[in-house]
């Protein structure tokens, strides 16, 4: 503190990483980070530090104040294009409060961005069966939507989607859903039948009709096709 007064701060700076040092060696992390904050007012660039104040409030049992520690470094290593470290960072808050679906989101769409698209979209799959596991319908819901921007092919959970949205009176958002994946798989059955009840349950019943037609007609062509196997 009386370097810092004499405005001499490398020497300042010398002895609070002295002593940070030692408090943690003793098991002072209360006391270390205090330090830390020290440091940081005279330095702030010190992104160590906040990953090392993130590990005392870690060991000190503080999920809040580790987790805005390590998301605080993570914006900044993306500010500093330093994609890959900011990923690896939120990966670890992630374990650290796996509960937290707005940091799980970011990491997805973030390992999707930087090109480790298998990754983000394991990501999103880990997620939303868990989200199902626990009965969580609206942000299952929220997290589909989501995934098929990625994987639209994925046409069980489009399906899923379309069908949850109809339980849920939603038929216009339903048919959006499934519009994109019969226009990816148009001989989808499942898609078909979906789409079919949605004109029914909005009274667009000539519509309805002439999807029942076509289903009609592709199950006609998949008899006529096993025959001929």
């Amino acid at each position: 503190d009386l370097y810092l007064r004499m405005n001499r701060n490398q020497e300042a700076l010398n002895m609070y990483n002295r002593v940070s040092d030692l408090y943690v060696r003793q098991g002072f992390y209360l006391k270390a980070i205090a330090v830390y904050k020290q440091i940081l007012n005279i330095d702030p660039k010190r992104l160590e530090l906040h990953i090392k104040m993130a590990e005392m409030y870690n060991q000190l049992g503080l999920l809040s104040e580790t987790v805005n520690q390590y998301q605080y470094v993570a914006r900044r290593y993306e500010e500093e294009q330093r994609h890959v470290e900011a990923l690896d960072i939120l990966r670890q808050v992630t374990r650290l409060d796996p509960d937290n679906l707005p940091n799980k989101i970011k990491l997805a769409e973030g390992l999707i961005k930087h090109g480790m698209s298998q990754e983000g979209i394991e990501t999103y799959v880990t997620m939303m069966k868990e989200l199902e596991r626990l009965k969580k319908e609206d942000e299952y819901l929220r997290v589909a939507e989501r995934y098929l921007q990625h994987n639209p092919a994925d046409h069980a959970i489009s399906c899923r989607l379309a069908r949850a949205y109809q339980d849920r009176a939603e038929y216009k958002k339903s048919l959006h859903i499934l519009q994109n994946t019969l226009r990816l798989d148009h001989n989808n059955l499942e898609a078909l039948e979906l789409f079919a009840e949605g004109f029914i349950n909005l009274k667009q019943f000539g519509k309805a009709v002439t999807v029942f037609k076509e289903m009609v007609q592709l199950l006609k062509r998949s008899r006529s096709d096993r025959r001929k196997l």
